[in-house]
């Protein structure tokens, strides 16, 4: 049974008064990047599995410190309903970028403590968004999103990363 999320509208989010809220239904789908070992065929690269995790729901198109509208908890299919203020773009981040950028920055530092970081790149990793759900990509009210894996060993704005495994796909 899909689950409804309601949303409590917080502080910073302002949205018009004369637009009518959105009901949603998603279906949220992962994909596996290759990360090395024995390579699997094309197809089962191109697979998608249902995305289970929790989601939150913050306004616009980039991760902040604003509110959080919503938590999403999609069952054991990657469906779940909500219904959103408005039409509009919002993010989707984990449940690790609810930090603020400050705290979520040194814990990654504090993570990887023998490498060099570039600090303004973690800062600006914490904008991005899991996913970015547009209510006007939605078809009579559903939408499916895809949400695409990271490798393990990937190390994003660590300066002396280690080099990925020698199996990993190019480019990692």
């Amino acid at each position: 049974m899909l689950g409804l999320i309601s949303l409590a509208l917080l502080g910073a989010a302002v949205f018009a008064e004369d637009e009518a809220p959105v009901r949603l239904r998603l279906q949220l789908e992962r994909t596996e990047p290759y990360c090395g070992g024995a390579e699997p065929a094309e197809d089962e690269l191109r697979t998608t599995h249902p995305y289970t995790g929790v989601l939150h729901v913050r306004p616009g198109e980039r991760n902040s410190d604003a509110p959080v509208l919503a938590e999403l908890h999609p069952d054991e299919q990657g469906r779940v309903q909500l219904e959103l203020p408005a039409p509009g773009r919002y993010c989707l981040v984990s449940e690790d970028k609810l930090q603020d950028s400050e705290t979520w920055v040194q814990a990654r530092v504090d993570r990887w403590p023998a490498y060099q970081h570039n600090e303004t790149c973690h800062a600006q990793h914490w904008t991005h968004c899991t996913s970015i759900l547009d209510t006007e990509q939605a078809a009579k009210g559903e939408l499916t999103l895809t949400i695409h894996g990271r490798c393990g060993w990937e190390m994003p704005c660590v300066i002396d990363a280690p080099a990925p495994p020698p199996s990993a796909a190019p480019g990692g």
